[in-house]
């Protein structure tokens, strides 16, 4: 059975459509309600592994490089902030209302269809919305709690590195041999 824990930087509004796309009205709790306000990330982790939960979702990215994971942990954009390229400004409240529902779709699509079961960071990305990106760094497993961080991330600087040299012009497409 599903039992999803939502952090406290996650809204109510995401809870509730996440709730009505499960289609299980016990299965997702807030931690404010749980009364785990002040309980950070690891010890937030061991609290709702502890009672049972299946799953935490938060929009706390910066939680995949600093804790070790205790259970599957969905890590989604917060609406109120606004997607890649566009700030909270830029959106109505409508639009952030209507991001919250697609992201609450997108996470509950993942719990139904393939709900992780190992203890990890998990992005869910949804679709029309292009992710910020720490949330884009999670999604392509490179923050620092992913099983093959290491092995990547040398690829990584040499990614970042030839980004780097791209913007000053001196890239290796550039026909320097």
């Amino acid at each position: 059975m599903t039992k999803v824990l939502t952090d406290v930087n996650v809204s109510r509004a995401f809870k509730n459509g996440l709730t009505d796309a499960l289609g299980l009205p016990d299965a997702v709790h807030g931690a404010v309600e749980k009364g785990w306000k002040t309980k950070r990330n690891g010890d937030l982790q061991d609290a709702a592994k502890a009672a049972g939960f299946t799953h935490l979702v938060t929009c706390d990215k910066d939680m995949a490089n600093r804790h070790e994971p205790r259970l599957p942990v969905l890590v989604i954009d917060n609406p109120s902030h606004g997607e890649e390229g566009r700030t909270p400004g830029d959106m109505s409240a409508a639009e952030v209302m209507q991001m919250t529902l697609a992201t609450a779709s997108a996470v509950a699509d993942v719990l139904i269809r393939d709900p992780p079961t190992h203890p990890g960071y998990y992005g869910v990305a949804v679709q029309g919305y292009k992710p910020r990106k720490q949330l884009q760094i999670i999604l392509d497993g490179k923050h620092k709690q992913h099983p093959d961080y290491s092995a990547n991330r040398e690829r990584h600087a040499q990614e970042q590195r030839a980004k780097g040299r791209r913007r000053r012009g001196h890239g290796s497409d550039m026909g320097t041999d």
